[in-house]
């Protein structure tokens, strides 16, 4: 996302920057089960707590700039044709 969005954002590509933002389903779904596996493995074994904890830190900052990649192709959307639109 992060490679094909400089792209976009340098050819005001419409179509590519809306291909980009339905990637972050993948992402977010991707977050969740590994949150899930953490947070599991967390609870089995306490000694992991400390590192589940990093983990989890690392997992949401990805799965934000996911979000923010989206937002970018929103606005590259807008730019490129004047329709504001949300793509979830």
């Amino acid at each position: 996302m992060i490679r094909d969005i400089k792209i976009a954002l340098e050819n005001c590509d419409e179509k590519l920057a809306y291909n980009i933002a339905i990637k972050d389903d993948k992402i977010d779904n991707a977050y969740k089960e590994f949150r899930k596996q953490i947070i599991d493995t967390m609870s089995e074994n306490s000694s992991y707590v400390d590192q589940g904890s990093r983990f989890l830190f690392v997992a949401r900052y990805l799965e934000r700039i996911g979000d923010h990649i989206t937002n970018i192709c929103e606005k590259i959307i807008y730019a490129a044709n004047g329709k504001m639109i949300e793509i979830y």
